[in-house]
């Protein structure tokens, strides 16, 4: 009876063995496979980076300035698995599975928002502002050459140019003259010009006739360097007495050159109508310029019919 009861022990122990031997294998069989029913074929803790695709690698070339955790391992092995992220801005808790370990290893790291990351530098490539023709604020300024100049900081100089004459000339016959010129020019080209004369004659019994003789043009400077501008225009002429006021109309053509410092050139024809006779009007003049301030002579013609009036004349003109 004992030899039987000996052998029904040891038949179930060996019976218990075997079950205990085959029921781990079978179990983890089948919690792997609830696992990848539920993740879709992959648990969290067997995926690894090496799935990762080119979008995860160029937010890893992106994000390289995280903690030296990841850059240097933080004297720790690097998992290859993926936990949880926190939210941005602030602690990371990564939960990496180590097989056989007895508990989670549990690693904390930490995110940068990237909201508050510091912008990265882009160096832009941008064509350079080409540069626009500027005035001087008056010819030769700061040693330049002419008075036109090319800037790249348009804003910051000038794009118009104006210029005050006042001369006094010796005509022919006993007569004088007294004159004022006015002109004024955009960068653009427009501009306009206006030229009063007063001419004084002493009479032989013993008075004096005076005339006013003046034009009023708006003109196109049509050619222009550093150093000469050439100007057209169209406008009226007009001769006033004491008797009547008489108008016309008149063509001018006009001329500035710079040829060196402190050097300036201008010329001048005017041609048209005042009444019924026809006028004619022509000048050049040499001028010195100390800064804004031109001292200038030359000569100065000019036919009303067949009545000439002509002569020197030596002024004084302000540029600005």
């Amino acid at each position: 009876m004992f030899r039987n009861i000996a052998r029904c022990h040891v038949v179930l122990t060996l019976f218990i063995g075997l079950v205990s031997l085959a029921t781990p294998d079978c179990l983890a069989g089948s919690l792997s496979d609830a696992k990848s029913a539920v993740r879709g074929g992959a648990s969290e803790e067997t995926t690894s980076s090496e799935d990762s695709g080119q979008l995860a690698e160029a937010r890893s070339e992106t994000r390289r300035s995280t903690s030296s955790h990841e850059q240097h391992g933080g004297g720790r092995r690097r998992s290859r698995h993926h936990g949880h992220h926190g939210h941005y801005g602030g602690p990371y808790f990564g939960f990496h599975i180590f097989r056989g370990a007895p508990a989670p290893v549990i690693i904390e790291r930490r995110y940068v928002d990237p909201e508050f990351m510091s912008p990265v530098p882009v160096e832009r490539f941008s064509q350079p502002t080409p540069p626009t023709d500027v005035f001087l604020s008056y010819p030769y300024e700061d040693d330049f050459d002419g008075y036109i100049v090319k800037s790249r900081h348009p804003e910051n100089e000038s794009n118009a140019s104006a210029r005050l004459s006042l001369e006094g000339g010796f005509e022919t016959n006993d007569i004088g003259r007294g004159s004022a010129g006015f002109l004024v020019q955009g960068i653009d080209g427009l501009g306009l010009d206006t030229q009063w004369n007063v001419y004084t004659e002493d009479l032989p019994g013993g008075g004096i006739d005076r005339l006013r003789i003046g034009d009023f043009n708006l003109h196109y400077r049509v050619a222009e360097s550093e150093n000469m501008h050439w100007r057209v225009g169209i406008g009226f002429n007009w001769l006033k007495d004491v008797v009547a006021t008489d108008y016309g109309i008149n063509f001018t053509l006009g001329m500035d050159w710079f040829p060196a410092k402190p050097i300036v050139v201008s010329t001048e024809v005017d041609w048209g109508t005042v009444g019924t006779a026809e006028m004619f009007h022509g000048r050049v003049t040499t001028g010195v310029l100390l800064e804004r301030v031109e001292v200038f002579g030359g000569y100065d013609y000019r036919t009303i019919g067949s009545v000439p009036l002509h002569g020197p004349v030596v002024g004084m003109g302000l540029w600005f």
